[in-house]
C-alpha cells in the first residue's frame, strides 16, 4: 500500500492534468499525467511544484512542429530574460526586462495573444523599448522597420 499523500488527480500543472498517484520515486510521490496535446509523462511532485521551472508540459508538443517560427522567438524571447548565460541577457533581463507570467507558462497562450506571423520576415518587436514582454507591448514587426526601435533612438 502506497503511503498517505495529498490526492493531486485532476489538478492542472501548466498544460498537464495529474491522472493518478503511481509510486514514488526519490521518496516524491510519482504521478502520471496527461498533456493537453495528449501525450502522457511522469513526474513527481516535486517536478510539478519547484519554484524554479516546474515541469508544466510534456516536453514535446506538436506545438513546436506546428508553429517552428513562432515558437523558436517564443524560446528565444524568454532565453534574453532569464538565461544569464545568454549573449543578450545584458540587453534584456539584466536591465529588469521581463515576460508576461501566462507567457513564461506556455507557448499557446504567447500564440493565443500574438497570433501567427503573416510571414517569416516578421520579429518581436516591444513597442516600448523599456518596457516588457507583455500583449500590449508587442508586436510583429519586419525587421527593417524594428531596426529604428532602439534605445539610442533619437526622436
Amino acid at each position: 500500500m502506497l503511503p498517505k499523500h495529498t490526492d493531486l488527480t485532476g489538478r492542472f500543472y501548466g498544460r498537464l492534468i495529474a491522472i493518478k498517484r503511481i509510486g514514488t520515486k526519490h521518496d516524491c510521490a510519482l504521478w502520471f499525467l496527461r498533456c493537453y496535446c495528449g501525450n502522457s509523462v511522469e513526474a513527481t511532485i516535486g517536478e510539478l511544484r519547484r519554484a524554479r521551472k516546474p515541469r508544466v508540459s510534456c516536453g514535446h508538443c506538436l506545438d513546436v512542429q506546428k508553429y517552428p517560427s513562432e515558437y523558436i522567438t517564443w524560446r528565444n524571447m524568454k532565453l534574453r530574460c532569464f538565461d544569464s548565460k545568454n549573449k543578450d541577457y545584458h540587453n534584456y533581463g539584466g536591465r529588469g526586462i521581463t515576460v508576461d507570467h501566462r507567457w513564461q507558462m506556455d507557448f499557446l497562450y504567447f500564440l493565443e495573444d500574438m497570433g501567427l506571423k503573416d510571414n517569416e520576415f516578421l520579429t518581436l518587436d516591444r513597442i516600448d523599448v523599456n518596457g516588457n514582454y507583455e500583449p500590449n507591448n508587442c508586436r510583429w514587426l519586419y525587421r527593417s522597420l524594428q531596426a529604428g526601435n532602439k534605445r539610442n533612438t533619437i526622436r
